[in-house]
């Protein structure tokens, strides 16, 4: 018995770190993939020095500001869908 809880336990654990590289496949959120595309293609820029370090800052705050209302609109109608459904 104790064997096959042995057993059970590495298959457990085997298949949880097989799936943690690939969680990004199962999970995606078009919103936050185009953030990071923006926010990529900005930091390439700077590091390519075709921005200074003070508009890198800002644009990266603009970016920023910009998908963090995004998230709250977003959020805002989630909570309303669910409270409109009785959740």
């Amino acid at each position: 018995m104790k064997n096959w809880n042995l057993l059970f336990i590495v298959l457990l654990i085997v298949g949880c770190s097989f799936g943690v590289d690939r969680i990004s496949t199962l999970v995606k959120d078009p919103d936050f993939a185009a953030y990071q595309e923006k926010k990529d293609d900005l930091e390439s820029r700077y590091l390519r020095k075709q921005i200074t370090y003070a508009q890198y800052l800002s644009q990266k705050k603009q970016l920023d500001d910009q998908y963090t209302k995004g998230v709250q609109h977003r959020q805002a109608l989630a909570d309303d869908a669910a409270s409109q459904v009785g959740f």
